[in-house]
């Protein structure tokens, strides 16, 4: 009998310290306070920073004929650097422009000259037709005296005096019309060598309003950001002095750091619950654990077509955060993301969401009590990604465990 009672001892108290042993190993349970506040519900989005004001400068539109030639840089700022409204940003070089400036500026005193010249001979060649017309008055004058003496004279006297008058007439009449083309020739030359000269002039003219345009001025004050190129090899590379630019080529972007935002796409299920004017947290991905205050200002009124690595039937709409928050360090194009804030319940019950339990439809929460835990069945309000809102079933201050 003592035998047996020894046995059964040892048998329970060796079961007893496996089961101690066993309750060691299992992890500790964890619990979490039932306090009350507001609860926020926050979607997630990733996007891209930009500026609502901002300028492009872009290489300069020359007129014609040297419109599509290309502009040498210079000098360009620093990109990043801060410049003031006026201050000069882009420095092109202008030399060969110049120079043919003073080529036509040439070629204007060229035509010029041509035009003294010939008002000089149009007036040498009008004296010259003027004094062979008063000749032919003169013979046309003596003709007309002469016949006044025909009666006197003999018949055949009398024919050669009409037929000299005649003659005499014919050559001034000849004369006057001679003189009638001329002027208008004259005047047709005298006109195309005006023409010439006034189309130089105006070459001139528009190649020193071209000139002021090598000079490119900041139109604003705010950050200097230096445009990017491709190269012949197909790598991209930013615009630097010594580049070559053609006309309408971006060059320098000037941005007002106070006015960027976030663009970023939401999903379509999702963009219902997105408003104007909720407030977000914004991150950047260079700055990790700095958080920077943010408001919805627009929400796309159309959704976006998918990018080839997407799936056709995903479609998601643009929405644009506006950043409160100004700091030197957040550039455009920078990624980001944004917590925004879509629901939001004032002085409720929270509880961690992982405290839930789901069972055939019904959520309970394991509350500790002086006898151990306490499964109760809760009624749940709003849940945001970490907590949820308990509207009945708990206390304020009472704890329950985290599954």
């Amino acid at each position: 009998v003592l035998i047996a009672a020894g046995g059964l001892f040892l048998s329970r108290y060796l079961d007893q310290k496996a089961a101690e042993r066993a309750q060691a190993a299992l992890p500790a349970a964890r619990f979490a306070e039932v306090r009350r506040g507001a609860l926020e519900r926050t979607i997630r989005l990733e996007g891209v920073t930009s500026a609502t004001r901002g300028f492009i400068v872009t290489a300069p539109r020359l007129s014609m004929p040297e419109s599509g030639q290309q502009m040498l840089i210079l000098s360009l700022p620093v990109s990043g650097s801060r410049v003031t409204e006026g201050s000069t940003i882009v420095e092109l070089d202008s030399q060969a422009l110049r120079d043919h400036i003073d080529d036509v500026r040439d070629t204007v005193q060229v035509r010029e000259n041509a035009v003294t010249n010939r008002k000089v001979e149009i007036e040498l060649a009008s004296e010259a037709l003027q004094q062979r017309l008063r000749v032919a008055q003169a013979a046309v004058e003596k003709a007309r005296l002469d016949l006044r003496t025909s009666e006197v004279r003999s018949a055949i006297v009398q024919q050669r005096m009409i037929l000299a008058a005649e003659e005499a007439e014919a050559n001034l009449e000849r004369l006057l019309q001679e003189i009638e083309i001329s002027a208008e020739s004259n005047r047709a030359n005298l006109r195309t060598a005006e023409i010439a000269h006034e189309l130089e002039l105006l070459h001139v003219n528009r190649h020193l309003k071209d000139l002021p345009r090598y000079t490119i001025k900041s139109p604003m004050d705010g950050l200097v950001i230096l445009s990017t190129t491709r190269t012949r090899g197909g790598e991209e590379s930013t615009i630097k002095n010594g580049d070559q630019v053609r006309p309408g080529q971006p060059v320098v972007r000037v941005v007002d750091t106070s006015s960027l935002q976030l663009e970023a796409p939401v999903n379509q299920t999702d963009a219902a619950l997105f408003e104007v004017g909720q407030l977000a947290t914004v991150g950047f991905d260079a700055y990790p654990g700095i958080e920077f205050r943010g408001r919805v200002t627009s929400i796309g009124a159309l959704a976006s077509m998918p990018g080839r690595r997407e799936q056709f039937y995903v479609r998601t709409v643009p929405v644009r955060l506006e950043l409160l928050d100004h700091d030197d360090r957040i550039l455009p194009d920078m990624t980001a993301w944004a917590n925004v804030a879509v629901e939001r319940e004032e002085d409720v019950l929270i509880a961690p969401a992982s405290a839930v339990e789901e069972r055939g439809g019904k959520h309970y929460l394991y509350v500790e009590g002086a006898k151990g835990l306490d499964r109760r069945e809760v009624r749940l309000g709003s849940m945001s990604n970490t907590e949820v809102a308990i509207l009945d079933g708990v206390q304020e201050g009472e704890r329950v465990r985290i599954n």
